[in-house]
């Protein structure tokens, strides 16, 4: 005779243990974007420091040999300032790819649950399904019709 039962916790178990992994998993993606945002601003404020630390020597090697308005001068700030913000822009981009890596990762995590608990159901059901069976195929033995 098969092992059945009406009220199989398993599955109350199994389904919780799933939703905290999930709950874990969201936590871990919410101090990955709080990580991210922090080194993003950290990179931006160096960046930021460094090239206003590094104009001063640029414009006074410029105006010490007489050149503060010559196109050479200009050329070499629109070329500083250039970099700079090329250097932001790229920090920025790369939190924008971190931040898109995260919600994939998030949404990926939502749908494996969501996959486990659909899975979980139809194992759920084809368990009744199976004892429905069985007691069906007992009850001549039992004396039901």
């Amino acid at each position: 005779m098969a092992n059945f039962s009406f009220a199989d916790t398993n599955y109350g178990l199994a389904e919780a243990s799933a939703r905290r992994r999930a709950r874990q998993s969201n936590i871990q993606n919410q101090l990955g974007l709080a990580d991210l945002a922090r080194r993003t601003e950290r990179t931006t404020r160096d960046v930021t420091k460094a090239y206003r630390q590094a104009a001063s020597p640029q414009i006074t090697g410029f105006t010490q040999r007489g050149l503060g308005r010559s196109g050479i001068f200009q050329r070499a700030m629109k070329d500083f300032v250039g970099a700079q913000q090329q250097r932001l822009g790229d920090i920025a981009a790369e939190q924008q790819a971190g931040q898109t890596k995260l919600e994939l990762e998030r949404q990926a995590a939502a749908q494996d649950l969501q996959d486990y608990l659909d899975q979980l159901q139809l194992t759920r059901q084809g368990n009744i399904l199976s004892d429905a069976q069985m007691i069906r195929s007992m009850s001549p033995l039992m004396g039901m019709l």
